[in-house]
């Protein structure tokens, strides 16, 4: 957190009034956008993708765990449905267990799905990429409300504009609008857990930054803990990070407590429990499914490539979603992600070794979103005020602003080095899999964008920190958009609006 006081040129500012209109346009704006990418420019007419949640959902009222969808009597007859050869007959990554479809995805959308259900009539069929609207739209507002009131409470004599360019990269920054071109089964999981993740996220913010009692602060910090249940309810491979987060709340919202053992056990259970009950839950869901509690059906699924996990292919990994390339190229839109990207894929990471396949698209966040580089200062300043603050003495008062500081930077760090651990042992990479620690790491570049800013000890040095971020901003929003016209996995924009593709290819084009 910023060192340096300037009086003259950091007080309060009298604009700050224009916050909230600003963000509402912003959120307008960012809105459109993804309305556009994920009806392919047609508008309201947004195509289906899938209604894997919406049959799982049926299934649930009908009283029964299976999707509402039967697998065909030829599947079933075959010696093993499970053979490549038999990908005509499949409803596919759906998991076939005893006859029936599963989902190895969580079942917290199609909960949510089963209650629209039941206020609006059962015979409505949502698709998959109505909830991904729903939960990215959902996402970008609580990611709005996270940086206001983070710029807010610890950059008070901040100007209210330097929310809009980490507003803008948090809205528009690569993988989302690229995921809403295909906004599925995949995606709508994935969103889910981002939106409940970050819901957590702000009502701890609430707990520690702005509640004035013990008792509201409890009541929101179990407020977190039930929201980070339902992230996991939707993607289980966030168990680690949630974790994480569960702890380390705790242990800093104790801080300075007489009796902080004690305060801290407390704190643990009031967060933890929620978590705790959810995959106690999910455990007993999968036992009642496949007679295990840890198995959520991915052995079973019907794709080409089972999920299996190997330390081996961290560092194939690791360097795709943070290094790996793009294709450039004259014509429109300039830049995509390739598929089978074994040219983008160096030697060294020995992925023939390790059994990776680089089949499906990826770009590294430092390539399409070099702004979350800011995040290291972010890192820096907490470990400095960790340092001046001895924590561990009891009754110690602790400034508001740094332990919120500290939680909220910490917080971040948690989500963005281990909600993809998951994802690293895996053999490929995808673009969907950055969604799951592309906002926290978004969200803890602001907090160093603000600390620079804060920390600089000349109105020169503030203007060029000022400059650099903006134009990172501008940089990562402009690679994202370019990279979202590609349509996702399917092309989706080429093939379900070629007249828009055909013009703007060649009005933009540079070449031929």
């Amino acid at each position: 957190m910023g060192s340096q006081e300037h009086p003259a040129e950091l007080r309060p500012q009298p604009a700050t009034r224009i916050r909230w209109p600003l963000l509402g346009l912003l959120f307008i704006a960012i809105a459109a956008t993804y309305l556009f990418f994920i009806s392919a420019g047609n508008g309201s007419q947004i195509p289906r993708q899938s209604w894997y949640f919406s049959a799982l959902a049926d299934g649930f009222l009908g009283g029964h765990l299976s999707l509402d969808i039967q697998p065909s009597p030829e599947l079933l007859a075959q010696p093993d449905p499970y053979d490549h050869a038999n990908r005509s007959l499949w409803l596919w990554d759906a998991t076939l267990h005893d006859g029936h479809y599963f989902l190895y995805w969580g079942p917290a959308p199609a909960l949510l799905a089963a209650g629209v259900k039941l206020v609006a009539g059962r015979q409505l069929r949502i698709g998959d990429e109505l909830l991904v609207l729903a939960f990215v739209l959902g996402r970008l507002a609580v990611g709005m409300a996270i940086l206001a009131l983070a710029l807010k409470k610890l950059f008070p004599r901040l100007h209210p504009w330097l929310a809009a360019p980490a507003v803008a990269v948090f809205g528009l920054a690569n993988p989302y609008l690229f995921g809403l071109g295909r906004a599925g089964v995949y995606e709508a999981a994935i969103e889910g857990a981002q939106f409940f993740l970050l819901a957590g996220l702000l009502m701890g913010l609430l707990a520690i930054g702005v509640a004035r009692s013990r008792r509201h602060q409890l009541l929101l910090s179990s407020l977190a803990g039930c929201a980070w249940a339902v992230a996991l309810a939707c993607r289980i491979s966030l168990l680690v990070a949630i974790g994480a987060l569960v702890l380390s709340t705790a242990w800093i919202s104790s801080w300075g407590a007489d009796r902080r053992r004690r305060e801290l056990a407390l704190r643990s259970l009031w967060i933890g429990a929620p978590v705790a009950l959810t995959t106690f839950a999910l455990g007993a869901y999968n036992f009642a499914r496949f007679g295990s509690w840890i198995d959520f059906g991915a052995a079973q699924q019907l794709g080409y490539v089972p999920y299996s996990f190997s330390l081996l292919r961290f560092l194939p990994n690791l360097h795709a979603y943070l290094l790996r390339e793009v294709f450039v190229s004259c014509r429109f839109p300039f830049v995509f992600a390739p598929f089978d990207a074994w040219e983008l894929t160096p030697a060294w990471v020995f992925p023939e070794q390790t059994g990776y396949m680089p089949l499906e698209p990826a770009v590294g966040m430092l390539i399409a979103a070099p702004w979350v580089l800011l995040g290291a200062a972010a890192a820096r300043s907490a470990g400095r005020l960790y340092r001046r603050n001895p924590a561990s003495a009891p009754g110690l008062t602790i400034d508001p602003r740094d332990r919120l500081y500290f939680w909220l930077v910490t917080a971040c760090l948690a989500i963005t080095l281990l909600a993809g651990v998951p994802a690293l042992g895996m053999q490929f990479s995808t673009m969907r899999f950055l969604a799951d620690f592309t906002s926290a790491a978004i969200l803890l570049a602001a907090i160093g964008f603000w600390t620079l800013i804060s920390d600089a000890t000349s109105a020169g040095r503030r203007r060029v920190v000022q400059a650099a971020g903006v134009l990172l901003a501008l940089y990562t929003v402009l690679c994202s958009i370019l990279i979202g016209f590609q349509g996702g996995y399917y092309n989706s924009l080429e093939r379900g609006n070629p007249a828009l593709y055909e013009q703007l290819t060649k009005r933009f084009s540079l070449c031929d």
